[in-house]
């Protein structure tokens, strides 16, 4: 989950401008989901496996679930693979997208540290 603004108007880091980056750190309701449409990865492609059980499967997908609005709108991606769906919640330089992975993962059930802000703090645990 990220903010709007910074997803839509940003998608380079050259198109970051210090005004988006003060109001996503400030805090922003205006969120959206950035979904990667990949087929299966390959080892070494980056992505790493995260086994679980059906339950906490389930809980996994409800969380998720959950995190977009219903109704919301559907923005184009960056590439032909991903899209933006609009969210609930917040995002902030405390409430990040890698928090929102932490908080999902540990809903589910698995084992991960109490605050994820940062890609290390959540994969870390991998």
């Amino acid at each position: 989950m990220g903010e709007k603004a910074f997803y839509l108007e940003a998608p380079t880091w050259a198109d970051v401008k210090l005004r988006t980056v003060v109001a996503s750190a400030v805090g922003s309701d205006r969120t959206l989901m950035h979904v990667d449409h990949l087929p299966r990865p390959r080892a070494g492609d980056g992505p790493r496996e995260i086994v679980v059980t059906p339950a906490q499967y389930r809980r996994l997908a409800a969380y998720i679930r959950a995190s977009f609005r219903d109704g919301g709108a559907r923005y184009r991606g960056y590439a032909g693979y991903d899209a933006f769906y609009e969210a609930n919640g917040r995002y902030s330089a405390v409430r990040t997208c890698n928090a929102w992975t932490g908080d999902a993962l540990r809903f589910a059930g698995v084992r991960v540290g109490w605050w994820t802000p940062f890609p290390v703090t959540v994969m870390g645990w991998f």
